[in-house]
């Protein structure tokens, strides 16, 4: 973007902010104690919302069949690792996931998104029922391998293409799942 072109992104970005604190004037008032950005909002509600839309397909129409084989109070901690090295991406998607099926499971993030990992690094520890983190889990996976593929796959990208060059975004991108792709 050109200098003026930034200033136009920005002003519009201030209105939306304006409007948005208009029909909800207690999260200005967060927002300013907190010191937190009104887009976390809006970020956290997508990654909420996409995570359900996620677990409906896969749980319609009869459910996780295999989870059902499974004594659902027996309690069990889970180790997320690595299976290559790469860039993480996704955590909040595959914490979401399991929240959404058991807000009584614990998922515990022992690495950032964006930030490097070896294989069999340990990403993060699930604990809870066995049936319900089993009923999330490929939901939780399938957001963890493909936005970390994304992210591994750019980072490799930005690397070869050096200081010089800018490594610019696509529209060549699953409809509906475009802001998790870029």
């Amino acid at each position: 973007l050109s200098i003026p072109e930034m200033c136009v992104y920005q002003f519009k970005a201030l209105l939306s902010e304006l409007k948005y604190y208009e029909h909800f004037p207690e999260l200005l008032q967060f927002r300013i104690f907190f010191n937190i950005n009104p887009s976390f909002f809006f970020i956290e509600n997508f990654i909420k919302n996409t995570v359900k839309l996620a677990l409906n397909e896969d749980l319609y129409p009869s459910g996780d069949i295999t989870s059902d084989l499974i004594q659902n109070n027996k309690i069990i901690e889970v180790k997320l690792i690595s299976k290559e090295s790469a860039v993480i991406g996704g955590l909040r998607f595959a914490k979401y996931a399991f929240a959404l099926i058991d807000n009584k499971i614990k998922f515990v993030s022992k690495k950032k998104d964006g930030h490097f990992v070896r294989k069999n690094s340990l990403i993060a520890t699930i604990k809870g029922k066995a049936k319900n983190i089993l009923i999330a889990e490929r939901v939780a996976l399938n957001f963890l391998s493909h936005i970390s593929g994304i992210a591994t796959k750019t980072n490799q990208f930005v690397k070869l293409a050096g200081k010089k060059t800018k490594i610019c975004c696509t529209r060549k991108t699953i409809p509906n799942l475009r802001v998790i792709q870029k």
